[in-house]
Protein backbone atom coordinates (compact mmCIF):
# COMPACT_ATOMS: atom_id res chain seq x y z
CA UNK A 1 0.00 0.00 0.00
CA UNK A 2 1.28 3.47 -0.88
CA UNK A 3 0.66 7.06 0.21
CA UNK A 4 -1.44 7.63 -2.89
CA UNK A 5 -3.87 4.94 -1.65
CA UNK A 6 -4.12 6.71 1.69
CA UNK A 7 -4.84 10.13 0.16
CA UNK A 8 -7.27 8.65 -2.36
CA UNK A 9 -9.28 7.08 0.47
CA UNK A 10 -9.30 10.36 2.43
CA UNK A 11 -10.62 12.14 -0.66
CA UNK A 12 -13.32 9.52 -1.28
CA UNK A 13 -14.50 9.89 2.33
CA UNK A 14 -14.38 13.72 2.11
CA UNK A 15 -11.97 14.04 5.02
CA UNK A 16 -10.73 17.58 5.59
CA UNK A 17 -6.99 17.23 6.20
CA UNK A 18 -3.77 19.06 5.49
CA UNK A 19 -0.34 17.51 5.05
CA UNK A 20 2.38 19.33 6.98
CA UNK A 21 5.86 18.49 8.27
CA UNK A 22 8.55 16.72 6.28
CA UNK A 23 6.28 15.22 3.62
CA UNK A 24 4.80 18.64 2.83
CA UNK A 25 8.29 20.15 2.64
CA UNK A 26 9.35 17.36 0.25
CA UNK A 27 6.27 17.96 -1.90
CA UNK A 28 7.23 21.62 -2.14
CA UNK A 29 10.56 20.48 -3.61
CA UNK A 30 12.84 20.80 -0.59
CA UNK A 31 14.54 17.49 0.24
CA UNK A 32 14.11 16.47 3.85
CA UNK A 33 14.39 13.02 5.36
CA UNK A 34 11.25 11.90 7.16
CA UNK A 35 9.87 8.60 8.36
CA UNK A 36 6.38 9.75 9.25
CA UNK A 37 3.42 11.57 7.80
CA UNK A 38 2.20 14.59 9.76
CA UNK A 39 -1.32 15.80 9.12
CA UNK A 40 -3.68 18.35 10.58
CA UNK A 41 -7.37 17.47 10.71
CA UNK A 42 -10.54 19.45 11.04
CA UNK A 43 -11.55 18.33 14.56
CA UNK A 44 -15.26 18.42 13.76
CA UNK A 45 -16.69 15.10 15.00
CA UNK A 46 -18.07 13.90 11.66
CA UNK A 47 -14.72 14.60 9.98
CA UNK A 48 -12.92 12.61 12.69
CA UNK A 49 -15.36 9.73 12.23
CA UNK A 50 -14.70 9.68 8.47
CA UNK A 51 -10.94 9.79 9.10
CA UNK A 52 -11.19 6.98 11.65
CA UNK A 53 -13.07 4.81 9.14
CA UNK A 54 -10.30 5.40 6.57
CA UNK A 55 -7.41 4.54 8.84
CA UNK A 56 -9.20 1.46 10.19
CA UNK A 57 -9.77 0.30 6.61
CA UNK A 58 -6.01 0.68 6.02
CA UNK A 59 -5.10 -1.22 9.18
CA UNK A 60 -3.78 1.67 11.27
CA UNK A 61 -3.81 1.29 15.04
CA UNK A 62 -3.50 3.91 17.74
CA UNK A 63 -0.14 3.99 19.54
CA UNK A 64 -1.62 5.20 22.85
CA UNK A 65 -4.97 4.67 24.58
CA UNK A 66 -6.54 7.99 23.51
CA UNK A 67 -9.58 7.93 21.28
CA UNK A 68 -9.33 9.93 18.08
CA UNK A 69 -12.91 11.08 18.60
CA UNK A 70 -11.93 12.80 21.88
CA UNK A 71 -10.20 15.42 19.75
CA UNK A 72 -13.59 16.82 18.72
CA UNK A 73 -14.05 18.13 22.27
CA UNK A 74 -11.91 21.26 22.64
CA UNK A 75 -11.79 20.96 26.45
CA UNK A 76 -10.54 17.36 26.27
CA UNK A 77 -8.08 18.29 23.53
CA UNK A 78 -6.67 21.18 25.61
CA UNK A 79 -6.38 18.84 28.60
CA UNK A 80 -4.42 16.31 26.54
CA UNK A 81 -2.08 19.04 25.33
CA UNK A 82 -1.61 20.91 28.59
CA UNK A 83 -1.69 18.08 31.15
CA UNK A 84 -0.49 15.07 29.16
CA UNK A 85 1.93 16.91 26.84
CA UNK A 86 0.28 15.38 23.78
CA UNK A 87 1.57 17.02 20.63
CA UNK A 88 0.37 14.39 18.14
CA UNK A 89 -1.77 11.29 18.18
CA UNK A 90 0.29 8.61 16.44
CA UNK A 91 -0.94 5.63 14.47
CA UNK A 92 1.01 2.72 13.05
CA UNK A 93 0.33 0.04 10.48
CA UNK A 94 2.17 -3.18 9.77
CA UNK A 95 0.87 -3.18 6.20
CA UNK A 96 1.54 0.44 5.22
CA UNK A 97 4.76 1.86 3.81
CA UNK A 98 5.31 4.69 6.29
CA UNK A 99 6.60 4.35 9.83
CA UNK A 100 3.90 6.39 11.58
CA UNK A 101 0.95 8.62 10.86
CA UNK A 102 0.86 11.59 13.24
CA UNK A 103 -2.29 13.66 13.69
CA UNK A 104 -1.14 16.96 15.14
CA UNK A 105 -3.15 17.88 18.21
CA UNK A 106 -1.32 21.03 19.23
CA UNK A 107 -0.82 23.56 16.45
CA UNK A 108 -0.87 27.36 16.69
CA UNK A 109 -3.32 28.09 13.86
CA UNK A 110 -7.04 27.82 13.33
CA UNK A 111 -7.86 24.94 10.98
CA UNK A 112 -10.26 27.08 8.92
CA UNK A 113 -7.51 29.62 8.23
CA UNK A 114 -5.09 26.86 7.22
CA UNK A 115 -7.78 25.24 5.04
CA UNK A 116 -8.52 28.56 3.32
CA UNK A 117 -4.79 29.04 2.55
CA UNK A 118 -4.15 25.40 1.53
CA UNK A 119 -2.30 24.30 -1.57
CA UNK A 120 -3.85 21.62 -3.74
CA UNK A 121 -1.41 19.33 -5.53
CA UNK A 122 -1.92 17.43 -8.75
CA UNK A 123 -4.23 14.46 -8.52
CA UNK A 124 -3.02 11.17 -7.11
CA UNK A 125 -5.17 8.41 -8.56
CA UNK A 126 -7.56 11.18 -9.56
CA UNK A 127 -7.67 12.61 -6.03
CA UNK A 128 -6.15 15.94 -4.99
CA UNK A 129 -3.66 16.19 -2.16
CA UNK A 130 -4.10 19.06 0.31
CA UNK A 131 -1.02 20.73 1.83
CA UNK A 132 -0.50 23.45 4.38
CA UNK A 133 0.53 26.50 2.35
CA UNK A 134 4.21 27.44 2.12
CA UNK A 135 3.47 30.66 3.98
CA UNK A 136 1.82 28.81 6.88
CA UNK A 137 4.63 26.22 6.98
CA UNK A 138 7.14 29.06 7.37
CA UNK A 139 5.25 30.41 10.39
Amino acid sequence: MHLSDFFHLLFLHQVRYLVCGGVAINLYGIPRSTADLDIILDFEEENLQRFKACIQQLGFQNSIPVSLLELSDETKRRDLVENKNLVALSFFSTTFQMATLDVLVDFPFDFEMLWKNRTERKPLKGSPLFLVSVEDLEN
